[in-house]
């Protein structure tokens, strides 16, 4: 079925449908087993982008948690980091 908005819409800066005829739309609606399946389907795949999401804040919760520790191993002098990262020619000197 197609819907012809064409008739039943208000000009202006936005246009928009009248209320009265938004009313008179019929809407599909599927039977409540096939909804229990959409729903169960769309818990399902869902949960796989929610596991990835709480293993990626996990990943980098850790990695704050290593980026603070080196930072205190750093200043409190337990890594010694003299000529890492130089360039080529501090390091060649």
């Amino acid at each position: 079925m197609i819907l012809d908005f064409g008739g039943f819409y208000r000009p202006g800066p936005v246009p928009s449908l009248s209320e009265g005829y938004q009313g008179t739309l019929p809407i599909a609606i599927p039977p409540l087993s096939q909804q229990r399946a959409i729903t169960r389907y769309l818990d399902h795949e869902t949960a796989k982008v929610d596991r990835a999401t709480e293993l990626a804040r996990q990943e980098i919760n850790l990695l704050r948690e290593y980026r603070t520790r080196l930072i205190s191993d750093v200043v409190t002098g337990k890594v010694d980091v003299r000529g890492i990262g130089g360039t080529d020619a501090e390091t060649a000197a």
